[in-house]
Formats: structure tokens, sequence, C-alpha cells
């Protein structure tokens, strides 16, 4: 059988509100085994963070369960890319349960290119303290108080997958009872941008409402089918006005019209995203993960440039000769943002990866593995960022020489090289690269490292040899 791909509507649910919920094809007594190793481990060695893959390699099973597959085959693109990041949330008896938050490495974009599972191998019900989410929260920068009213919690028998924006607010409920819970984390990555639908696409518009959301999610709707191009009408000037107001549900909704309306809008735009909040927004990275967090007109403007795609591109590039450190981050996150259509944008952020600040070339690292994917020369200057001092600019390079791997057979000695890196990131995302350029060279290069490195899963205290 193949992949269960996603119906429209459950698509159209995972774009409003930001997760779904799928039940694999798996008999009760693999989530009763699962949930007992992952206790005994936890019992005997403590938590395994990245390592718990290797450590109960059967949970491997999860993801190729064919309803689990199609469904992130479905918002991600057959050719995902499981995250080398995964962790085990034990959740104690009569713990107080988490703050509201969006995880750390937050992307603070509104395309759908990481997710995040949430496994839960043991029946959870709400007062064991499953994950709670804040619906349709993955693309608002504010986190209200009343935001704990709102919450919805994945209470449910065994096996549950729940998959999830990256971005979405959430934390673990108190756990009112005297039994552990366990929830098994995994992230995935997009590495091609949408060309076509990637679910069981019945050729359904964007069912509008009166919500004033709507324009957002029929945009991502439109860019999840390869087609995100609105068209809308208004008056720029009192839209640009409704984008910089405090409520951002008014804000973003002006955003997409003003990204419907197109070229006429980039100017504006462009002024009110160098208007000076960007650097509150830049640096303020951490103090936006948690209640109340915030937001700024720059960041609702980033948005729809966007969103507006390739006609942006020729004013924003010369926005950055002129731009402080903070816009250029955030104009080379439009550009980056844009995928395909910022094609025109290469050699802007190929000439960024030499800036001095190493937050913006880490930021053009991972946009040349979104914008660069038609083009048909290798990228050397990605090759170079690998050698980066910075370990988030090598972990991206990595990432992007694997998105771009048609034209990547060149890189696999640099590649070879960080496997050595010191960032356990790099290095999961040099294998990647390796594996999806394929050449006898690449392989020949991981079976070689793989040979002497290999885990062994049944190796333990008490079992040592």
């Amino acid at each position: 059988m193949g992949a269960k791909r996603l119906t429209d509507e459950q698509m159209q649910s995972f774009i409003r509100s930001g997760y779904i919920e799928v039940v694999p094809d798996l008999p009760p007594e693999f989530h009763s085994e699962m949930f007992s190793k992952i206790e005994h481990l936890y019992e005997t060695e403590g938590n395994p963070g990245n390592n718990i893959l290797p450590r109960i390699p059967e949970l491997h099973h999860l993801f190729k369960d064919q309803t689990v597959h199609g469904a992130l085959c479905s918002i991600l693109g057959d050719d995902y890319y499981q995250d080398a990041h995964r962790f085990v949330h034990f959740n104690k008896p009569h713990s107080d349960g988490q703050t509201l938050h969006k995880d750390s490495f937050t992307r603070r974009r509104h395309h759908t290119r990481w997710v995040v599972t949430f496994y839960y191998p043991q029946d959870t019900p709400l007062e064991m303290g499953p994950t709670g989410v804040l619906p349709g929260s993955q693309y608002f920068n504010t986190i209200p108080e009343d935001s704990y009213t709102r919450e919805y919690g994945l209470a449910g028998p065994a096996g549950r997958v729940a998959i999830a924006n990256y971005d979405i607010v959430h934390r673990g409920l108190p756990n009112k009872t005297e039994k552990n819970r366990y929830m098994a984390k995994f992230l995935f990555n997009r590495m091609s941008e949408p060309t076509k639908p990637t679910w069981d696409y019945q050729n359904s518009d964007w069912p509008l409402s009166d919500d004033p959301r709507d324009l957002l999610w029929a945009y991502l709707w439109d860019w999840h089918k390869g087609a995100p191009q609105p068209n809308n009408s208004g008056s720029i000037g009192d839209l640009v006005s409704d984008m910089v107001s405090a409520d951002e549900t008014n804000a973003l909704n002006a955003a997409y019209t003003l990204a419907g309306i197109g070229q006429p809008s980039v100017k504006p735009l462009i002024d009110v995203m160098l208007d000076g909040s960007a650097e509150e927004w830049i640096l303020g990275r951490d103090t936006r993960r948690r209640p109340p967090g915030f937001t700024t007109p720059a960041a609702n403007a980033s948005y729809a440039l966007a969103a507006i795609g390739s006609p942006a591109i020729p004013q924003l590039i010369q926005a950055l000769d002129t731009a402080t450190i903070p816009e250029r981050d955030l104009t080379i996150q439009v550009l980056s943002d844009m995928g395909i259509q910022g094609e025109q944008a290469i050699p802007a952020l190929v000439e960024s990866l030499a800036d001095p600040a190493p937050a913006i070339r880490a930021q053009a690292a991972e946009g040349l593995g979104q914008i660069a994917q038609r083009a048909t020369q290798p990228l050397p200057a990605l090759t170079s960022a690998l050698q980066d001092t910075d370990e988030t600019v090598r972990r991206n390079a990595a990432l992007s020489l694997g998105k771009l791997a048609a034209n990547s057979a060149d890189a696999v000695p640099d590649l070879e090289r960080s496997i050595g890196d010191p960032n356990r990131y790099v290095v999961a995302n040099a294998f990647e690269a390796l594996d999806r350029i394929g050449t006898p060279e690449a392989h020949d290069t991981l079976i070689k490292h793989l040979k002497t490195s290999r885990w062994c899963p049944i190796t333990a205290p008490g079992s040592l040899y």
C-alpha cells in the first residue's frame, strides 16, 4: 500500500490550526513495547537525547507507517528529511506543566518548511499532561496571556502521532496523576520547494469565510499547491496604516492584501521594513518565544514582501546597500523565504555569505538551499561556507547542499571533512547531503565512516559486550 495522503479538508485544517493528529496502522502491542523500552531507558540510563532512535531503533516503524509517512509527504513534500534533533519529553507525576512558548529554533516565517511530531506510546488523558497547543498560533508573534484558556490538549489513546508546524505555541500540560508520561518528539524539514500539491488534491479552492485570517490561509494553500499568486485590490495607504497597527490579526490581513496588490505595494512595504523597527525584532529573538511575545511593522512588511516574490527583488537588493545589520538580516530572510521565486537573488545571497554578521551569513546559507533549486550550476560559496567559524552557518550550508544535491557532487570532499565537525547537526546534515548526492564517491564516504561509528542498540550498562 502506498502513502496515505491527507485530503483537501485535512490540509486545510492543518493550514488553519497548525497541527493534525494521525493514527499509525500499528498494533497496540507495538506502543506498549515502545512505552516499556522508553521507561526502562529512562530508569537505567537517563534521557538518550538525539540517540533515541539508535537506542530504540524500532521507533523507525512509526515513520515507515503509510499514514504517518503520507501525512508528512502531504505537508512537506515526498523528499522530506528527518532532522537529527529528537528528544523524549518526560512529564513527571504532579508536575506543574510548562509555560506557553515557541521552540528555541523558531523560524518566524509563514511557509511550512519545518514540522515537529509528538508520539505518545501510552494512553494520555488530559489529566496526565499531554502537549497543549494553541491552534492557529504558528503565524503569530504575540502570545496573549489569555492563550491558556484557548489551548488544546493532545489527549487520547496510545499510538497517536500529532504533526505540528514547528512555530506553533505549545507547552507540556500539568500531569495531575501518579503516572509517568512520555512523549517522543521528532523534527522534519522540507527539502524541495512546492511546485504542485503533494496531498490527495481534488482541485479545491480555498473555502473563503468571514475570518480575517482567510487571506493568509488562502495564500498558504496556494503556496502548498505551487502557485502562490493572489490578486487583491485596495488603498495602499490605508492598508499600510492597518499593517502597522497593534492588532496582529488585522495587521497580517492588511499585509497579505498588500501582497496581492503586488508591484505597487513594494516601495511602501520596504519603507516600513526599514522604518527602524527591524532592530527590536531581530535582537529580541529570545523574548519573542514566550508570552506576551511581540511583533513589529517591519516583520509584517517582511511577510508581505516574501509573498509578492520576484517583483520585489530588485528593490530589496537595492535596500541592502544602505540597510543596518538588523535590516540586512530581515531583508535576507525575505529573499530566502521566497523560495524558487527568489532565484534572481542568488548573487545577493552568495555575497551575503561574506557578511561580517554571523546571523546574516547563516540566513544566506539556508536561503540558497531554497531559492537556488532550479539553478543548473554548483554554488562553490556554499561549499566554502562549510568552513565558516559559525556553527549555524556550517549547519545551514550542509543542509542546503543536500537540497541542491543534483549540483553538489563537487562538494563531496568538503562534506567528508564536515563529518569531523564538532557540531552534531553539521555532521548529520553532511551525512544527509552525501546520501542525496548519491554518487559512488559520496556513498563510499558514508560507508567508510559508518563502519567505524555505527551504534549498537543492545550495548548498555550491564551488557557492555
